[in-house]
């Protein structure tokens, strides 16, 4: 079995991940109600490295999406509607690749962080759901 959630694997749209990334960091950072100094040094850190992690991930899916057809086995794709880091149509685009290859799409009304965010309980019931159903 397989999945992804969240994840641009046939999708090249560019969004501003690096900038949504940094907000999203540093409201993280607020809302632990970390100083104002840890907050500048811990920024300015990602700020500097993002860009190779985001290229290390751009690479990975390319490999993946390179050998999306030799899939066989159960994929679970869970993709929120209102995802502010990737094309919140990167799962649907991803489904229709594996259509033939028992997949299943879920779409959530939710950002992207789905396993942390308001969707988490039903992706968690899905998941489930999946599992059990693809591993009897």
């Amino acid at each position: 079995m397989g999945g992804a959630f969240g994840s641009p694997i046939v999708s090249d749209d560019n969004f501003n991940v690096h900038g949504t990334f940094m907000q999203m960091a540093k409201a993280d950072y607020q809302r632990q109600k970390m100083s104002q100094s840890m907050m500048t040094e811990k920024l300015a850190w990602l700020d500097d490295h993002v860009d190779d992690q985001l290229a290390a991930i751009a690479s990975f899916t390319h490999e993946v999406a390179a050998k999306l057809a030799t899939i066989k086995q159960p994929y679970f794709i869970a993709q929120g509607t209102r995802d502010e880091i990737i094309n919140p149509n990167s799962g649907k685009r991803l489904a229709e690749v594996l259509i033939g290859h028992n997949a299943q799409f879920h779409e959530y009304d939710a950002g992207h962080m789905l396993t942390v965010n308001g969707a988490h309980h039903q992706l968690e019931e899905d998941l489930i759901s999946f599992l059990k159903e693809n591993n009897k």
